[in-house]
């Protein structure tokens, strides 16, 4: 005889309220993610909108010049400013090369004058036909008004490219295309600047470069944008005091450190890339096409100068060993190509010391008055375009230190 047992089932209704238990979990999962998210980006605009990073180059430019301040300015959203910088100074004298060519001031010279430093960054191009189209963009037969032209240049520009290498970028950064998916992330669609402006406190924050203090003390309004006659624009500006001043020429900060550390930080070889890369060739092509593009500007009536600005003596020392003899190789192709090079690599020829050294690459202000001198020394007819009363006034009250903070008024 069959034993018939009867097992068990759930209620008919326990499945639907499980449902809705887990779709009301996921609703408030989602619910709170996306509040957090709007909080974050609505804290993120706050710290912006406080740190004047949503005011665009020429903004700031004109909000200065009405207020009667001085500028400065880093905008991390606005891009490369160069390019509008020089078009609005429209300079008699101007200054093009790396950031080794930030230092150079319009308050050394008699008339209008830009400091397109940061607009080579190195050998590549943006028409690949021409690595040194840059120098064209500017000083074409399109720019009537620059007569003098100081190239400040760098030998790793010149270097054969190995294939694995990261390319340098002349001018604008490039956000790179990405995948299909992030692409669109890059554009310059409104939403697409929209998020990439809003996230960026989160990636400094994120890489270490920005602390919560600073976080919220922007938001708080602990970090002012006027500064005595000067008004800041951007975070690292706000933040750090390190930006680009009206003339294009750039502050890294608004007080000077301790100069007492500066020899330790000379012997610091690291982490400067193809900086000081041994056993590296020079590439004839690029130093081909840089000598056509200084006569084409020569060709358009702009006095060019050319310049080897210095490394710190320790970093004259490090490269003099044999595979980096390349450098000594690009020095001598230099001067025997152009009439018109002035070599400083070695700064005890300016004399300029260790500590007027910002690190081992990057000469302080008081270097780069020190070069300003002695061209004018070999160019007297230099002298009406140069306030050689300031130069040597600003030299003798800041030699031996890596800043002036403190410029020597009229």
């Amino acid at each position: 005889m069959a034993i018939l047992t009867s097992i068990p089932h759930p209620a008919r209704g326990s499945a639907p309220r499980i449902r809705r238990v887990w779709r009301r979990y996921v609703f408030w999962l989602i619910g709170g993610f996306l509040a957090l998210l709007a909080t974050v980006f609505g804290l993120n605009i706050l710290f912006l909108a406080r740190t004047n990073e949503f005011v665009d180059f020429n903004t700031a430019v004109a909000r200065v010049k009405k207020d009667g301040r001085a500028l400065l300015f880093n905008g991390m959203n606005y891009g490369f400013l160069k390019e509008d910088g020089f078009r609005n100074a429209n300079p008699v004298i101007g200054s093009i090369g790396s950031s080794r060519a930030f230092l150079v001031r319009e308050q050394y010279f008699t008339q209008p004058f830009y400091n397109l430093g940061g607009s080579i960054a190195g050998a590549d191009s943006l028409n690949a036909n021409n690595r040194f189209s840059v120098l064209n963009i500017y000083f074409s037969a399109r720019n009537k008004t620059t007569k003098l032209l100081f190239v400040f240049m760098d030998y790793w520009w010149f270097t054969v490219e190995e294939p694995n290498s990261t390319p340098s970028v002349i001018g604008q950064g490039q956000r790179g295309n990405g995948n299909g998916r992030t692409a669109w992330f890059a554009t310059d669609h409104p939403l697409a600047k929209f998020i990439r402006t809003a996230s960026i406190p989160t990636r400094l924050v994120m890489q270490n470069n920005l602390q919560m203090e600073q976080y919220f003390g922007a938001i708080m309004g602990r970090y002012p944008t006027v500064i005595g006659d000067i008004e800041t624009f951007g975070i690292a500006a706000t933040l750090w005091h390190n930006g680009f001043d009206v003339d294009g020429s750039y502050y890294y900060g608004l007080k000077a450190p301790e100069d007492a550390q500066c020899l330790s930080q000379m012997a610091d070889f690291s982490g400067w890339g193809r900086v000081f890369l041994s056993g590296q060739r020079l590439d004839q092509g690029k130093l081909d096409e840089f000598r056509e593009a200084v006569y084409s500007m020569k060709k358009h009536g702009v006095d060019v100068i050319l310049i080897i600005p210095p490394v710190a003596p320790p970093a004259v020392k490090y490269l003099q060993q044999p595979e980096f003899a390349y450098v000594d190789e690009w020095r001598q192709y230099m001067r025997e190509t152009f009439s018109n090079v002035w070599d400083f690599h070695d700064p005890l020829g300016l004399p300029s010391e260790p500590c007027e050294f910002i690190d081992v690459i990057h000469g302080g202000e008081v270097t780069y008055l020190r070069i300003l001198k002695k061209i004018a020394a070999d160019r007297p007819d230099l002298l009406p375009m140069l306030r050689m009363d300031r130069i040597d006034r600003t030299i003798n009250e800041n030699s031996g230190n890596r800043f002036v903070v403190k410029h020597v008024a009229e």
